[in-house]
Formats: C-alpha cells, sequence, structure tokens
C-alpha cells in the first residue's frame, strides 16, 4: 500500500529539541548567570550584547527565543541544562518542543513566566466567631499567640491577621474578608503548613476549612511557558511573536510538552 501522508512534525519529543522539518533560525549567546534548563525562554541580559538569562522582572521585556537541547552533555548533572559561563544555542525562527505548565491548545496565546510564585492558602471559618472564643492554631509546627474576641466577627478576623503577621516571618500579607482568611508566604516557592486550628469558647465554635489556592513556585522555574497570565498572581508575560503548533500531551512522567514556532527578529 502506498504512503499518501506525510507528517511534517516528530512524535512527542522532550524540551529544547528541534521540530527537524522547519526551517531554523538559531543564535549563540553566552549563559554567563545562572543554570539554565533546555526549551526555556530567555531574555538578553541588559548591557551585554550576547549575554542570556531566565525572564525576570527586570528583563528587557522581549525574549531572545528558547534554548535548544545540547545533545552532547552526558554528566547526569548537566544533561539537561547548561552551565553557567558557557555558550548557548538560542532558537529565534523556527519550531522546538517545550515544557508547558498547564495543558495549552493550538488556539491558546503563549506566554513565559519571569517569576516564582509565593505560597496561598485560605481559611475559611462555617460560622461567625462570636463572644467569649478563643482561636488558636500553629504554622510550621509553632503555635501563634491566642487569639481572642474582640468587640464583633470582623474586629477579631482583623487580630487573626495581625498577629499571624506578627508572629510569623514566613508569611507576607493577610487579609480578612467576611469569614474568611487569605494567607500568602514571604518567599516565593517556599510553602507553609498551617495545623491544629481550635476555636474555643463561647457558645459556638467555628469550625474551619483550609484550602491551598497557589502553589509556591521557585524562581529557577523562570522560562517555562503557558497559556496565560498566571491568574491571581501576574507572574507571566505575553509572547506576540510565538505561537503553538500543537496541543500539550503528556510524556512518560507526567510532564506537559508543546511545540512552539518562534518568529522573532
Amino acid at each position: 500500500m502506498s504512503q499518501d501522508t506525510v507528517s511534517r512534525t516528530q512524535d512527542l519529543s522532550v524540551p529544547g529539541v528541534l521540530s527537524s522539518l522547519n526551517p531554523k533560525t538559531v543564535r549563540t549567546y553566552e549563559n554567563l548567570n545562572e543554570i539554565i534548563p533546555f526549551g526555556r525562554g530567555v531574555d538578553k541580559i541588559s548591557g551585554q550584547e550576547n549575554g542570556a538569562k531566565l525572564p525576570d522582572v527586570g528583563g528587557s521585556g522581549d525574549l531572545l527565543g528558547v534554548v535548544i537541547r545540547d545533545l552532547n552533555r552526558g554528566a547526569v548533572a548537566e544533561a539537561e541544562a547548561y552551565p553557567i559561563n558557557s555558550a548557548i544555542g538560542v532558537l529565534k525562527k523556527g519550531s522546538i518542543y517545550v515544557e508547558v505548565e498547564s495543558a495549552v491548545d493550538t488556539d491558546d496565546s503563549v506566554y513565559v513566566r519571569y517569576i516564582g510564585k509565593p505560597h496561598r492558602q485560605t481559611v475559611t471559618l462555617d460560622i461567625d466567631l462570636e463572644a467569649s472564643n478563643t482561636v488558636d492554631f500553629e504554622i510550621d509546627g509553632v503555635a501563634v499567640t491566642q487569639i481572642p474576641w474582640n468587640t464583633s466577627h470582623n474586629q477579631t478576623m482583623t487580630d487573626i491577621c495581625t498577629q499571624v503577621l506578627a508572629d510569623f516571618s514566613q508569611i507576607a500579607t493577610c487579609t480578612a474578608s467576611v469569614k474568611v482568611l487569605t494567607i500568602t508566604g514571604a518567599v516565593r516557592g517556599t510553602e507553609f503548613v498551617f495545623s491544629d486550628w481550635v476555636v474555643a469558647g463561647g457558645s459556638n465554635q467555628a469550625v474551619v476549612t483550609i484550602a491551598e489556592t497557589i502553589v509556591a513556585m521557585v524562581d529557577s522555574l523562570r522560562g517555562k511557558f503557558r497559556k496565560d497570565a498566571d491568574l491571581e498572581l501576574t507572574s507571566a508575560k505575553a509572547i506576540t511573536n510565538a505561537r503553538w503548533v500543537t496541543n500539550s500531551v503528556a510524556s512518560a512522567d507526567g510532564t506537559l510538552i508543546a511545540e512552539l514556532a518562534l518568529d522573532i527578529k
């Protein structure tokens, strides 16, 4: 039987591998600052004509391209990244396989991560706090200074936030809204753990539900791709001279891979 179709793309691949049948433009840059994994987006280092870095808040705002995989690196420690002070190949025009943070399809926009994310949790009470209640809990195994009822439910919720910020340096913000506390960590990529919540005293005691709303993400994951600016926390920037060639597909280890086409001058 004769073959009447020809595939113009490879089967599922790994980050940093070029889609071989597409024309491409690759330029060599210098990696001066940090380890850069294959398949990540990179920005220009300000003041360095050929310097490239993972995107960050102070970056130029323009993507240089995507780092291609160096198949000659055999040592385990080097197998997935370029070390500091190395020459790196960057794809500026053509198609390349990249890791995506969540599922994408060919109609989605293209964004690249430029900063990590702090941990965020919510604590939701089923009823209002009331007179004579006391509130106790732990964060990372350390007990908070007990919070007593103070005038009203809303004031007591505000007092909880005040005490959280006073007792725990790993917490950056705490806000109270009706029956919900929203707590955000101070260090991107570092999680914190709430435990042993006890509301005692009074005629009724609220029951709390704890939920994780933002998963902590370290800054070293910069340069990964996604389809939006990252919802609540704007931590990814739009790339207008790129498009998805394929929908994302999960590899054997669960990593989501998609083919990305670039046209960067």
